[in-house]
């Protein structure tokens, strides 16, 4: 109820294209991660959601001030993750290969976004040659797990965003 409240008052008083929410949300979202970390006296594995959450809400307000644009957005929520993965790999070295595979996944994206900004492709080439990518690391990353076929969760969430863009592109 909180986030729905949160989200309800982000979007009613005046704000720029939903930051607010946004702010308000991510707000709600890591004190809530954090207190739970603080009552179940876990490590600190909040940060590691609550981070990313950070790296959205800037590169939002970037956007939305028009300090960058939406391939600036991309590239630097890369760089911004790369730092996080960075710290992850040295604190955590057994997460290395699901780190190297998200950057993977998201040095793809931007790459499929600079070919649609560019000229490089149409807008269904990018996502389609982006499915592609993300798919083969995926089953990359399952094969190193031994199997278990989890990729198919992934496989059909990037196969219905790729749909969906089929259907606007056309």
């Amino acid at each position: 109820m909180g986030i729905v409240l949160l989200l309800h008052i982000g979007l009613t008083f005046p704000g720029r294209n939903g930051l607010r929410a946004h702010a308000l949300l991510a707000a709600w979202i890591g004190a809530g991660l954090a207190g739970i970390d603080i009552a179940t006296g876990d490590p600190a594995w909040a940060m590691w959601v609550i981070w990313p959450l950070a790296d959205l809400l800037i590169t939002h307000a970037l956007r939305t001030n028009r300090v960058i644009d939406t391939l600036g957005v991309h590239a630097l929520l890369v760089v911004l993750g790369g730092v996080e993965a960075l710290v992850l790999v040295t604190v955590t070295p057994s997460v290395a290969g699901d780190v190297a595979i998200t950057f993977g996944m998201m040095l793809a994206t931007v790459a499929a976004h600079a070919m649609i900004r560019y000229g490089q492709a149409r807008l269904l080439t990018a996502p389609i040659a982006l499915f592609a990518t993300v798919n083969a690391l995926l089953l990359v990353r399952d094969a190193l797990d031994g199997g278990g076929w989890w990729v198919r969760y992934p496989l059909l969430v990037w196969g219905t965003l790729l749909v969906i863009h089929a259907v606007l592109a056309s």
